[in-house]
């Protein structure tokens, strides 16, 4: 009689809200298994985007082209070639507590150049047009004391100038594989090693910091091969991998970064390009890069983007001011192994067969040299054309 029964009004009320908290954690747990998915799929993207990036970043941060195939850290000077008898040569400190003061006089403007009107006809002009290959006057401008290149007053630039007649009349149908020898004079020997035995079609990167860089790119003219300069630029790991005195630095004031390349680009005449050497860190900003790019387009030169890193934007920068360029699809040596090297010439071998184009760095270490001279004789020339890297530029898929 005490006890208060329970009303039907009550019993109503349980029963609503029993579902209605039933129906809130279904959609909570929906949510969530959508929130889930959704991130599985973008990492899924992400490992794909990567994948299919034509880069492998390694010996470029970890081995700059001027130091020895050594494991350990990486000695900063530079050991030249021994001298002649009687010859003084200075070794070169790639390590400096302090740079050296940038000169007080400002670099020429790129407005200042004397420029052709169209510069894309003098790029897109017929290699047949061309006069037989000679380093010409007309496109270099002397500015204080340096030599700097431009385009010729009739728009003929250095890099249509310049550039092997060696892929004349390859068939377009066949794939091409470009290759180009880095780190080209800072050890002699061992240039002239490489040099020697491989085919004059393999290009030359030549460094700023060999004893004379102007030695190396007239003998790749005399040779019918092309040669690049490299440039030096940042690497995410600097200062531990320091690529010399005048690397273009990611946070340098532009003025800065101007002369630094144009005393790199002064060091010899007779180049298509340049290539850069390791620039991890400055390559992925297209702010820094701007005007690299600036000039080195109003100077009518080739790019080669080595891909320091998989976040690399020189190429695509590069052809958005319709620079020629060209995009290393693998370094060959990354592994000094026979074995890992053919591994990384058959895997050019089958990007060139899917794209058209593959383009690899080596350098000019003897291993390296054995085993591309071995590929090269045994290259099926019914398929594949091993030809100057200027003869695959604008023919790559540029991200």
């Amino acid at each position: 009689m005490g006890q208060r029964p329970i009303s039907a009004g009550t019993s109503n009320l349980t029963g609503p809200s029993l579902a209605a908290r039933w129906q809130a954690s279904h959609i909570s747990l929906q949510l969530i298994t959508v929130i889930l998915l959704c991130f599985v799929l973008a990492m899924i993207a992400s490992a794909i985007f990567i994948a299919i990036l034509p880069t492998q970043p390694f010996y470029p941060e970890r081995l700059p082209a001027y130091a020895s195939a050594q494991t350990g850290p990486v000695r900063m000077p530079i050991n030249l070639p021994e001298p002649a008898a009687g010859q003084v040569v200075a070794k070169i400190p790639l390590t400096l507590p302090q740079l050296p003061p940038e000169p007080d006089t400002p670099a020429p403007q790129i407005s200042s150049l004397p420029l052709s009107e169209d510069m894309g006809a003098a790029r897109d002009a017929s290699p047949k047009a061309r006069k037989p290959r000679q380093i010409l006057a007309a496109l270099s401008q002397t500015d204080g004391d340096q030599s700097l290149p431009i385009i010729g007053p009739d728009g003929l630039s250095p890099f249509m100038a310049y550039k092997s007649r060696l892929a004349e009349g390859v068939d377009d149908n066949k794939a091409r594989i470009a290759l180009i020898i880095t780190g080209v004079g800072l050890n002699t020997a061992r240039s002239e090693a490489a040099i020697a035995a491989l085919p004059a079609t393999i290009s030359l990167g030549v460094s700023p910091y060999g004893q004379d860089p102007q030695r190396w790119i007239t003998q790749a003219f005399d040779e019918e091969r092309d040669a690049l300069l490299m440039v030096p630029m940042e690497p995410n790991s600097f200062p531990s991998v320091d690529p010399g005195p005048d690397t273009l630095m990611r946070d340098a004031p532009e003025l800065q970064t101007l002369q630094r390349l144009h005393r790199v680009l002064a060091k010899a005449r007779g180049y298509v390009g340049i290539i850069n050497d390791t620039g991890s860190r400055f390559t992925a900003n297209a702010i820094a890069l701007s005007p690299v790019l600036d000039d080195v387009s109003a100077r009518g030169l080739m790019v080669v983007d080595a891909r320091a890193s998989a976040y690399s934007v020189l190429a695509s920068e590069a052809a958005k001011r319709k620079i020629p360029v060209a995009i290393n699809t693998r370094y060959v040596d990354s592994s000094l192994t026979p074995e890992d090297i053919q591994r990384q010439l058959r895997d050019l071998e089958r990007t060139a067969q899917t794209l058209g184009v593959a383009v690899g760095i080596l350098r000019d270490l003897p291993i390296t040299v054995s085993e591309v001279e071995t590929w090269a004789n045994t290259l099926d020339k019914n398929e594949f054309a091993l030809v100057p890297i200027s003869a695959v530029a604008n023919q790559q898929p540029v991200r």
